[in-house]
């Protein structure tokens, strides 16, 4: 073995381990519901997606299974707001009034998806990851129709929902607050 590739798998393991403790620690209580805007919009079994709501434009962000990258997600924020995040093999839609819009996601690097849309129109927006020097580097590009058809037989639907979002029946266990037994 060299001293390079020795270094490498060093490398490899530290950003594995940097990563692994959030991606991997079991949910607590049951899984977030999912809104009900997307269930009357999408049929997560076809990805038949309906009109989006009066005034508005809908955005589908799909993330394809990959094995490299596969244990990780990211959270997208448009400003300071979160907007969604994606685990491996997921797909969520988000709505957007007309106008606008920068999305932005981070690991190393960040990277930001400027687009204009319009009322009554549907986007499809593809994340990926690429290898960077310890993490992987989530990247937003434009996509079609047909690359997420392609995809969707392979997806499921995001159960993640920002916290502006969250109710108390579709809060995990571990996120609401208990009081502690007395004498602690």
């Amino acid at each position: 073995m060299t001293l390079k590739t020795a270094l490498l798998g060093i490398a490899l393991a530290c950003a594995f381990a940097a990563q692994a403790p959030a991606a991997l620690a079991a949910p607590q209580g049951p899984p977030p519901a999912i809104t009900q805007s997307q269930t009357e919009t999408s049929d997560p079994a076809t990805g038949m997606l309906g009109q989006p709501p009066e005034g508005m434009a809908q955005i589908v962000v799909f993330r394809p299974s990959a094995w490299g990258g596969g244990a990780v997600a990211f959270t997208a924020k448009e400003g300071d707001r979160d907007v969604f995040k994606l685990g491996n093999g997921s797909y969520t839609i988000i709505f957007a009034t007309p106008g606008r819009h920068s999305y932005s996601i981070k690991s190393e690097t960040t990277d930001t998806l400027t687009m204009e849309v319009d009322a009554g129109e549907t986007y499809y927006v593809i994340e990926t990851l690429t290898s960077g020097l310890l993490l992987w580097r989530p990247h937003l590009n434009p996509s079609d129709e047909a690359a997420f058809r392609a995809k969707v037989a392979k997806l499921r639907v995001s159960q993640w929902r920002p916290a502006a979002e969250a109710t108390p029946e579709a809060t995990p266990a571990a996120e609401t607050e208990t009081p502690a037994p007395a004498g602690f």
